[in-house]
């Protein structure tokens, strides 16, 4: 089957960097990450400071004071943040005090949507922007905006974060936000890579590197210097992807920039995995995993935990894999990452597979889907409904395994992922292939082919033609079962 032929390269996703330089957002992987993992040591410090004031300072100056907490707070403790921007609205509702009520219900909005609280974070998010348009406050009103912009993106509903993200873009061009209008033409290259539009894409994120140019942000340059190598790698030119990642290493290591230095080690062991030099893939990953433990990045250690086991799957060392797969997931349960733990659980769960066992990997792609639905990640969804399809399929259950496909073609097909439609579209075809169904099996070999062929990508032209072989030859045709050969 496709997805199983593919499942080295396709099912067990790396997580590679995007970096969006937003104010509230760090990092976003293939499951998207909206906070690092630990709290700077100025932060720790700046929290004990306000904690201390609170102590001493007058009543109307609380509100104030709880809000400067509660962002202090975030991104690394949004339940703290939370009760402190809770305690600043009740102060602040009893003073009257309109701007501090519009902070309160921005960051415990924020603090929401750090906890994937989706839809109560857009609540409290609408009734501060309501509240700052009442005040006219243009800058925070663009970047709560911006904030809508990235939960839809987070639902994979992406015309509408592209809707948000542009009337943030349109704000921060009226007052001239330089900075912010590089932050949003990059957010919205990043959507329009998520649409598999990499043309518009690449216009977007260049546009972006220009501005940081022009203002000398050489951080956010060696950002968006990964961001655009990513984009190269999508477009398997992985010379272009490379050469980009290894400019951005060098800003890194030129600013000291540790953090920075790790993702884009991350970044070229992503190269070398895709060029199947798991040897240097491996010595990359590593890399970038002993510098994240030394500042305390968390969910950047379970990331490199997670690759480091993705090489080992690849290797099959299924021992090892599964070993760092745990440790991840271990980590992930710790932070409470959502979803991190169903990316892990579904891994974990096509170990099980490789090993044959069909019962346990089921019970992990189950609990992974569960995940994914609270969380509302359709991609997700999609992507563990058609894993659970396989297994029917290997346990020649056609008639359930028919059903699931068709849930994750129906998926895709709503969030307009058309390499997941692709993917779906071939399952199908090889499922009819088994039941001597050649015809409909052609049928859908051909539509699959057909997006592989709009996408120009590769693999899936590989898996098709194989496909095609097969049926052809099933059929005795043999000639044609040549020709696809």
């Amino acid at each position: 089957m496709q997805n199983l032929n593919h499942m080295k390269k396709a099912c067990l996703q790396n997580r590679q960097a995007l970096a969006i330089p937003m104010q509230k957002v760090t990092f976003i992987f293939i499951f998207t990450i909206i906070c690092s993992a630990y709290l700077h040591a100025a932060n720790i410090h700046k929290t004990d400071s306000l904690e201390n004031l609170l102590i001493t300072v007058n009543k109307n100056e609380k509100a104030k004071l709880l809000n400067e907490l509660a962002k202090a707070y975030l991104p690394d403790f949004p339940q703290n943040a939370k009760e402190n921007a809770s305690l600043a609205l009740q102060y602040a509702k009893k003073q009257n005090n309109r701007t501090e009520q519009a902070f309160a219900l921005e960051y415990i909005g924020l603090a929401l949507h750090y906890q994937s609280k989706y839809e109560e974070a857009l609540e409290y998010y609408n009734n501060s922007i309501h509240i700052f348009k009442e005040l006219d406050n243009k800058p925070e009103i663009a970047n709560l905006l911006n904030d809508i912009g990235n939960i839809y993106k987070e639902l994979n509903n992406y015309d509408n974060a592209l809707e948000y993200l542009q009337k943030s873009l349109k704000i921060k061009e009226e007052i001239g936000d330089k900075s912010g209008v590089a932050n949003l033409t990059n957010s919205i290259g990043i959507i329009y890579s998520y649409l598999n539009n990499y043309e518009d894409a690449l216009e977007y994120l260049q546009k972006a590197l220009k501005i940081k140019e022009e203002i000398g942000d050489k951080s956010e340059i060696a950002n968006l210097l990964n961001n655009i190598g990513t984009i190269y790698k999508k477009l398997n030119n992985y010379e272009d992807a490379l050469e980009y990642h290894q400019k951005s290493l060098k800003i890194n290591e030129e600013i000291k920039n540790k953090r920075g230095i790790a993702y884009s080690l991350h970044n070229i062991g992503n190269i070398y995995q895709e060029l199947n030099n798991y040897e240097d893939a491996l010595e990359y990953y590593k890399k970038s995993l002993k510098i994240k433990e030394e500042i305390g990045d968390k969910k950047g250690i379970a990331n490199s935990l997670n690759n480091i086991g993705n090489i080992y799957f690849y290797l099959n060392n299924y021992e090892d894999a599964l070993e760092y797969y745990k440790k991840s997931l271990k980590i992930n349960e710790e932070i409470k990452n959502k979803r991190g733990i169903a990316f892990l659980v579904n891994n974990i769960g096509i170990i099980y597979f490789y090993l044959n066992n069909y019962e346990d990997a089921l019970e992990y792609y189950k609990k992974s889907l569960k995940i994914n639905e609270e969380i509302k990640n359709k991609r997700g969804i999609a992507f563990l409904v058609n894993n659970i399809g396989i297994i029917y399929f290997y346990l020649n259950n056609y008639e359930d395994a028919l059903e699931y496909y068709k849930k994750s073609l129906k998926i895709n097909e709503e969030i307009k992922n058309k390499r997941g439609i692709a993917n779906s579209l071939n399952n199908i075809g090889e499922l009819y292939n088994k039941l001597g169904n050649f015809s409909e099996a052609l049928f859908y070999f051909d539509k699959s082919l057909e997006i592989g062929k709009t996408l120009n990508i590769k693999d899936i032209f590989i898996y098709n033609y194989k496909s095609f072989s097969e049926s052809y030859s099933a059929m005795g045709n043999y000639k044609k079962a040549f020709e696809y050969y």
